[in-house]
Order: structure tokens, then C-alpha cells, then sequence
């Protein structure tokens, strides 16, 4: 150690990061006090602390120093304009999201609710269809949508006594007078009608108002009205009236395809006239589906009744349990060892033709053959060996038919396979299809000896039986 020492004497200098104080030793030349005097004057740090830290490296050097920022109150509020607007706009964002999403869900629930008004609306308001006053000159419509409702006093179990039933329907019901020139002051004949609007659309028989040249309907509460024929149709013996009026009571129309035999019926006219204007009779529904007789035609099926007709009841309505018109009187057998057998057009065969009466003046669309025929008897079948069938005694002019391959005295046997041995049998099949349609008959030619059989395609043509005024 002491031999270091004189080292660092010999050559004046102090071991670089050698404290004296360490080395155990003093500083007699004061060497090391002037070094560091010198030390400080150069800004290093004292001896006695640590030495301060070099002066920091200027990175502008060389670049030019920018000028110190100096904070200011504008600077500041530009700031905070500029961040409040950001926030506010982002809450402007949100809000306009969330009032978009409150449009869309009151929009769909807008959309439900008119859905289900309009929905409740088109059930629940047709029953008022027939009550209101038909537009474009007061012509109904779908009278058929009609009859869905029973009356306000209908008892607790659905049935109205017959009283109730009289009371319900009677309103509805008029009586119809016909006269002619030749006899102004008497009616040539006299029948009944239904009341089907407010506005006096009524409907009546065919055979009631044939030959009309005048024509007055007298309501329940005595008030007489001028009638005119709106349109008539000889075929299905229905025919409909007008009147000027206004807040009538229409009946209320039901359904004949639910009757059932056995069932309350009850017939509402003016038995005998205006005399015995709006008699009451009960009965049952005795059979439904009854082909005509001489009476009534070939195309339709009835309603039969044991409820009591006389003549002026034709064109008045037949009303079940719940006082709704099922089917409109027609006829009744008057041969002597018959009795309570009466007829009925079933309502639901009777709207389309009325509503076509109404809207048209006529009935059109129906069906036919374009030719005449008979039936072959038991002695032309045995003595010719003919086959039961049907026999062709005319092909009208204006047809098509003959070039289609019929020809006179053919036999016909069957439509479509089913077998035909009547008249009333061809036309209720016929009936069932629309002008234009190809039907096969099955066809017996007379050839030599024999009676060849061949199936033949035959395009319906239309047939109008109506009259219209």
C-alpha cells in the first residue's frame, strides 16, 4: 500500500475513481482539493456527493429549435369545443339509432294491429253485406255470404218457437199481385215473395209474375209498391223484383245444405191471396234432394215439405229452427190421393241464379247438347233389341253437334260412363258442367244387323232458357 502510494506521488496523479479517504492517506499538496476546485468549475460534481449527470445530447441540434409552447385559454376552449362536439355527435348517433328503432318497432306494430282489424272487419262485417245499399244502381252482391247470423232473440239453446219464428220473418215476406190490361182491376194472379235488401230487391217464382203487364207488391204493414221484373228465368222458376224503397227488412238467408230430415220447416205466404196475406204453417222437412216431378224442371233438386202449401204461397220463403230462409216455395202434388207434399228450392241453387238475375237481367252459362231427345220404351227396345238408352229425335241447326260426330236415331246409354236411361238423368248430368267442356258419350248406331257401340266426344254448348224484362 505505501508503495502505491509513493507511485502516485513519483508521477503527481491520483488512480482514476480512488478516493484518497480510501487509500488511508491525506492529501499534502493539495493536488487532489485543486483537482476537483477545477472539476467543479467545469459544473462535475462535488466530492463529497455524487457527480452531476453530462448535459443532456440537443436532438434539434443542427435543426433549429422550435419556440416553447406557451398554454393559452383559446387553445384550451378550442379543445373542448372540439371534444364536446365529437361526444355530443356520438351521442346524436345514438339517438338517432335508438328513435329508428322505436319508428320500425311502432311501424310493425302499426302493420299487426291494421292486419287484425282488417281481418276481424272482413268476418265480422259480413253479415251486414246484404244490409247495405247496393252501389252502381243498387245491385247486391253474394247474396250467398249472407245467413251466417241468428237472430238477436234467439233462446239460450238456438231454437225460436214457431211464434218467434213468425214474428222474426213475417216483415220479410210480401205478396204479389199480376194484372193485364184486359183486367186492370183484378189480379190474374196472386203469389208471395222474399224481401233480400233494404232497397227492395225481392225475389219471387217465375210462374207468379209469367204474363205480367203490372205488377204491385203489398208489404206486411199494408203500404203498396209499383214492382217491375228485374229479370226471370223459366228453368229454375225464379224471378226477381224491384221496388222503390228504402229500410226494408231483408230476410235472413241460411243454408240448405245442412238440413236434415225430420227437422222444424215452416212456410210463411198469402194462402189463397191477399186475403190470407202471410199465413203460418209448420211441418217437418220430409226429403231432401227430390228430382221434379211434372210440377217443377228436369236441372234441380228440391227441398220436400210437410208444412202446408196453397196457391199464393209460390215465391215465399221456407224457414228452418232459426228463422232463416232455407228454400222458397215452388209447388205442391194437388193429385187427389196425395196430401202434405210439397216443394222448395233449396236456397243454396237459388243464389247464384238470383244474383245472375239481379246483375244480368238473365241466367247464362248453362250447358247442352244441342239436340232432342226421348226415351226408349220397353216395346221399341224389345221388338228393335235396342238398348236402354235415350234415342236422338232432332239436332237443333245452330250446333256444332252433327259435325261432331251425332247423327239422328243414335242411342245414347251413357255420359262420361255414367248410364243415362231418362231425360231427367241427361240433364242433371249435363247441368253439372260449363259450356265448353268435352263430355263422352257412349253411342248405339243402327248398322245392318247389329247395334255397334262407339264412344264420342262431344263440346257442350250454352243454353239460355230465361226470360228477361
Amino acid at each position: 500500500m505505501q508503495e502505491e502510494k509513493r507511485r502516485g506521488d513519483g508521477d503527481g496523479t491520483q488512480p482514476s475513481g480512488i478516493h484518497w479517504s480510501e487509500l488511508g492517506g491525506s492529501d499534502p499538496d493539495g493536488l487532489f482539493a485543486a483537482k476537483m476546485r477545477e472539476k467543479q468549475a467545469q459544473g462535475t460534481a462535488s466530492p463529497d456527493g455524487p457527480s452531476e449527470a453530462p448535459p443532456a445530447r440537443d436532438p434539434f441540434a443542427g435543426m433549429g429549435r422550435p419556440e416553447p409552447y406557451r398554454w393559452e385559454f383559446e387553445d384550451y376552449e378550442q379543445a373542448e369545443r372540439q371534444n364536446t362536439g365529437a361526444v355530443r355527435g356520438r351521442a346524436r348517433l345514438r339517438g338517432l339509432a335508438a328513435f329508428a328503432v322505436m319508428m320500425v318497432g311502432i311501424f310493425v306494430l302499426s302493420v299487426i294491429a291494421f292486419s287484425s282489424y282488417g281481418l276481424w272487419n272482413l268476418t265480422a262485417g259480413k253479415e251486414g253485406e246484404s244490409d247495405a245499399d247496393a252501389s252502381s244502381g243498387g245491385i247486391p252482391l253474394n247474396l250467398g255470404s249472407v245467413g251466417t247470423s241468428q237472430p238477436e232473440n234467439m233462446a239460450a239453446d238456438g231454437v225460436l218457437s214457431i211464434p218467434e219464428i213468425a214474428e222474426e220473418v213475417t216483415p220479410s215476406v210480401v205478396t204479389v199481385l199480376i194484372y193485364n190490361k184486359s183486367q186492370p182491376d183484378k189480379p190474374i194472379n196472386e203469389g208471395s215473395g222474399i224481401i233480400l235488401t233494404k232497397d227492395g230487391y225481392i225475389v219471387t217464382n217465375n210462374h207468379v209474375v209469367q204474363g205480367a203487364e203490372s205488377i204491385t207488391v203489398v208489404h206486411d204493414d199494408g203500404t203498396n209498391y209499383v214492382g217491375r221484373i228485374v229479370g226471370s228465368d223459366a228453368e229454375s222458376d225464379l224471378a226477381v223484383l224491384k221496388i222503390d224503397a228504402t229500410n226494408l227488412k231483408p230476410a235472413e238467408l241460411g243454408v240448405s245444405y245442412e238440413l236434415r230430415v225430420g227437422e222444424l220447416a215452416v212456410a210463411i205466404g198469402s194462402a189463397g191471396g191477399i186475403r190470407y196475406q202471410n199465413s203460418v204453417s209448420d211441418g217437418i222437412i220430409s226429403g231432401l234432394d227430390r228430382v221434379g216431378s211434372e210440377v217443377v224442371g228436369d236441372t234441380m233438386t228440391y227441398i220436400q215439405t210437410t208444412a202446408t202449401i196453397n196457391p199464393g204461397c209460390s215465391g215465399g220463403p221456407l224457414v228452418n229452427q232459426y228463422a232463416q230462409v232455407v228454400g222458397i216455395v215452388v209447388s205442391k202434388v194437388t193429385t187427389e190421393n196425395y196430401e202434405r207434399l210439397g216443394f222448395a228450392i233449396p236456397i243454396d241453387q237459388a243464389v247464384p241464379i238470383i244474383n245472375q238475375l239481379i246483375e244480368k237481367g238473365k241466367v247464362s252459362g248453362r250447358a247442352s247438347l244441342g239436340i232432342q231427345v226421348s226415351a226408349v220404351t220397353v216395346a221399341q227396345a224389345q221388338i228393335n233389341n235396342w238398348p236402354t238408352g235415350l234415342i236422338i229425335e232432332a239436332i237443333e241447326t245452330d250446333t256444332a253437334v252433327g259435325s261432331q260426330g251425332l247423327a239422328l236415331y243414335d242411342i245414347i246409354t251413357q255420359i262420361n260412363g255414367k248410364d243415362v236411361g231418362t231425360v231427367q238423368q241427361l240433364s242433371q248430368e249435363v247441368a253439372r258442367y260449363e259450356p265448353g267442356v268435352t263430355v263422352s258419350l257412349t253411342v248405339c248406331r243402327a248398322q245392318s244387323d247389329y247395334l255397334a257401340a262407339e264412344v264420342i266426344d262431344v263440346v257442350l254448348i250454352e243454353r239460355t232458357m230465361l226470360q228477361s224484362r
